[in-house]
């Protein structure tokens, strides 16, 4: 960027590219007010150079828009992704790949803001749209049935909300195999409908596949692995199987005290750490609450003599 900031004007498009990777990388640090800066920078070039309508600048507003569902300013989301919409609708008409990207966006940032039906609409229009330009056996089109399934838990609709995981894991487990965290991610979701539709044989089956692969993928010492052996052991209490239920929740106590540990270690060992230190303690810290009180809901109908265990946080579905 200073290079090229000697070298060519300040409306240039190159300018205005490394802007916008400087944002993407800065948003991946979990840096997002930076990110923010950077991304308004890359979309005022644009507009200078393009004019409003213009894909370049759909681009950044999308971005723009998603660094601001990052830092929970879900409204400003919300006007970054609807122009970025508009202005692709007028160049591309309306089929399109960036204008089903466009529709996944809104119906995430209706997520976000807890108007659910409209969420589950935007995700229908970004499922049809990428059926029609890529096929059934697409990871967009994957992405897009995980999406309505987690809408439709919202909703309370589980018996839809399952059938639509299963196609997103179908589709998915075709494309990149078994071991793959986006098919065990589903697993997992897949397993919180069966839960809630108290199939917990059925949803058993899918937090141990789940928990399968995200240890081949991050080992054991992970804050995914710890939360689903954390389900692991409600499901197993549920089917009164206690002893096999205390194993899952002792296997999730030792990673969180593992993670805690490396997190204290990281802060007295690492000058570069204490950002990261900072986030990730509360994280934790919401994490452990989280953990506590879902545990003493799910658990309120089990035989007590379990309730001493420690508890595993309620959400566990990841909107992709």
């Amino acid at each position: 960027l200073n290079i090229q900031r000697k070298i060519f004007d300040d409306d240039n498009a190159e300018i205005a590219e490394s802007y916008c990777n400087l944002g993407l990388v800065y948003q991946c640090l979990g840096k997002q007010r930076e990110a923010k800066t950077y991304q308004e920078k890359a979309l005022v070039v644009r507009e200078n150079i393009y004019g409003e309508e213009h894909a370049a600048v759909a681009t950044g507003y999308s971005n723009l828009g998603l660094v601001y569902q990052n830092l929970g300013q879900h409204s400003e989301a919300k006007e970054c992704h609807e122009k970025a919409l508009k202005i692709r609708e007028k160049i591309y008409g309306e089929e399109h790949a960036d204008i089903g990207a466009s529709y996944n966006n809104m119906g995430n940032v209706y997520r976000d803001l807890g108007r659910y039906s409209e969420a589950k609409e935007y995700h229908k229009k970004a499922l049809i749209m990428r059926q029609k330009i890529s096929g059934e056996e697409h990871e967009t089109v994957a992405v897009s049935y995980g999406n309505l399934g987690i809408i439709c838990l919202d909703l309370g609709q589980f018996i839809e909300a399952k059938e639509y995981l299963e196609k997103a894991l179908i589709i998915q487990k075709k494309i990149y195999g078994e071991e793959h965290n986006d098919v065990a991610t589903s697993y997992n979701n897949l397993a919180h409908a069966c839960k809630v539709l108290q199939e917990n044989n059925e949803a058993k089956e899918h937090y141990k596949k789940a928990v399968i692969i995200k240890e081949k993928i991050f080992h054991e010492e992970h804050a995914e692995v710890a939360d689903i052996y954390g389900h692991l052991a409600i499901i197993c209490a549920k089917l009164g199987q206690y002893s096999e239920a205390k194993e899952y929740q002792e296997k999730r106590a030792q990673i969180v005290r593992e993670i805690d540990s490396f997190l204290h270690s990281v802060r007295f060992n690492n000058l570069a750490a204490p950002y990261f230190y900072k986030r990730n303690i509360e994280a934790k810290r919401n994490y452990d609450s989280n953990f506590e009180i879902a545990f003493a809901i799910e658990l309120a109908d089990v035989d007590s003599n379990f309730s001493q265990c420690e508890q595993p946080r309620r959400k566990c579905c990841i909107l992709i």
